[in-house]
């Protein structure tokens, strides 16, 4: 309604700004001295949502816009709600014309979890114990690759005090200055309509990463973007070449695919104004990359919720495979070419860029590391990036230890831990089918919100204890157990909803404070 009626006004102004009989086109009207009138139309937006602004006068220069506060964002013509129940009046300039218009942040009633969160104290306030001397350049990354499905199937976020909040915003005030955003080439098949059916986990193609990397950077965040050079998940067990590179057949030819493909999405991405400030080389690389050529899809997903890309997997053709030895040896040359090729195309758009490379290993081969990581010394990276899940890669100690080696090793390169989580509840939920049970909880940290803080806690100080630590990236703290959501297609469950840093309901846990408590 608010909407329609700004629209009747703009109208009724125009006919008034309009030129009578023998006077001049120029318009008289003026919301300051020399300004002509810039009719824009009000807006309503939901958090989370954007609008693009309609502008009713014809003007040819840009459009700058100002407001205070943080309630909305505008950016690329777009006004996007950021807190709930919010007014903002917002002054457009163009040249020679000014106005302004109005912005309604819809209202949100915030509807707690229930029972569980209750009795086990979701929201009570936390202990955290500060970490001393800790650089404020440290980065306090959280993984949000799901979040545009999330939203997209009904997922809302809240602050501290029930107020529908946007995610980035949420972050931020919470301490985190990092988002790292994963990036599959073509995660999905066809039907017979030629319509696109998405293999699921997040959705992580272009378009969907390209609009999440905007909306971070538009918020003051730093971003971390994770290319997997696969259609779907990529990690130790799995790693398929894409379908567009799947009739490469050498070596050299794989290289200049993935260069050309690397160049040409940072090249995409800084167009909107998403620049990633830190670029990841494949995920996970411990056995190597592009190792197996995926299956046909038909249009159909299995029981288990994968297509036949993956489950009709099979070895890649030797030439173009790039498996790891775990020696160090000239028989890794492909997986070496591959990750050489990708820093230089982020190189070579810009030299400030940092390169990631990333392993997951348990953290008592620390040898393993240290081959692994000798393996690249011709590759120009900056960062050395580890999975720490301790269920599978050990203790807090081991962690600790593993990150000192590794930096009196490689003096020259920063270490972080660029995957950490940790659950906070067994609460059931119907969309979620959580991974993290009773047999991956570690003694000295009880699946609770207060556990949860004092682990992600010691694993800052952990790499903090290093004077080359980098920073910590939790994953996929944002994926909310909303239907439609799962890890896989719509016949999966989300399987870290327990492991979030925010409750079922949305709502933001104490536990997300930790990336700014730990400075005192």
């Amino acid at each position: 309604m608010k909407r329609f009626i700004c629209v009747i006004l703009a109208v009724l102004l125009l006919a008034a700004c309009a030129p009578k009989a023998g006077e001049s086109a120029e318009p008289e009207a003026s919301t300051t001295a020399n300004k002509k009138l810039l009719i824009v139309s009000d807006i309503a937006v939901a958090v989370d949502e954007k609008v693009a602004i309609d502008v009713i006068t014809e003007v040819t220069e840009p459009i700058s816009y100002s407001f205070e506060g943080e309630a909305i964002a505008i950016y690329n013509g777009c006004v996007r709600g950021v807190v709930a129940g919010s007014e903002v009046e917002v002054t457009a300039v163009s040249g020679d014309y000014e106005g302004s218009f109005t912005v309604w942040v819809d209202e949100d009633s915030y509807t707690p979890y229930g029972a569980e969160a209750d009795g086990e104290g979701w929201y009570e306030d936390i202990e955290v114990e500060p970490i001393a001397g800790l650089s404020e350049d440290f980065a306090m990354g959280v993984d949000v690759s799901t979040l545009a499905v999330v939203l997209e199937n009904g997922g809302r976020f809240y602050n501290s005090d029930g107020v529908r909040t946007g995610v980035f915003k949420l972050l931020r005030d919470n301490g985190v200055n990092w988002v790292r955003l994963r990036l599959w080439n073509e995660p999905y098949q066809y039907d017979t309509d030629g319509n696109k059916l998405y293999y699921g986990g997040g959705d992580c193609d272009f378009d969907t990463i390209c609009e999440l990397a905007a909306d971070a950077k538009a918020a003051g965040m730093k971003l971390l973007l994770n290319f997997h050079y696969s259609d779907f998940w990529a990690d130790p067990t799995y790693q398929v070449i894409p379908k567009m590179w799947k009739d490469i057949t050498s070596a050299d030819d794989m290289a200049v695919a993935l260069y050309d493909y690397s160049y040409e999405v940072i090249r995409a991405l800084d167009a909107v104004g998403a620049k990633p400030d830190m670029v990841q080389i494949g995920n996970e690389i411990t056995g190597g990359m592009l190792r197996e050529q995926g299956g046909e899809d038909g249009g159909s997903f299995g029981n288990s919720g994968y297509s036949n890309y993956i489950s009709e997997r099979k070895a890649a053709d030797p030439n173009v495979a790039a498996s790891y030895s775990g020696r160090g040896t000239d028989i890794d040359a492909n997986l070496v070419l591959y990750v050489s090729m990708g820093a230089e195309a982020v190189k070579a758009y810009d030299p400030e860029i940092l390169v990631m490379i990333q392993l997951a290993k348990g953290c008592s081969d620390v040898e393993f590391m240290k081959t692994f990581y000798h393996t690249f010394d011709t590759v120009d990276y900056d960062v050395i990036g580890l999975s720490y899940y301790p269920r599978w890669h050990g203790s807090i100690a081991q962690l600790e230890n593993a990150l000192g080696e590794l930096s009196a090793e490689f003096p020259e390169k920063g270490v972080s831990v660029v995957e950490f989580s940790y659950a906070y509840t067994y609460a059931f939920n119907a969309n979620a089918e959580n991974q993290f049970n009773s047999t991956y909880a570690q003694d000295d940290y009880p699946v609770s919100v207060q556990g949860q803080a004092n682990i992600l806690r010691d694993v800052i100080a952990a790499i903090a204890a290093n004077e080359n630590g980098f920073g910590v990236f939790y994953w996929e703290g944002a994926w909310l157990p909303v239907p439609n959501a799962g890890w896989a297609s719509s016949k999966t469950k989300n399987s870290w909803a327990n492991q979030a840093l925010f409750g079922y309901d949305g709502k933001a846990l104490p536990s997300l404070s930790v990336f700014s408590r730990v400075y005192g």
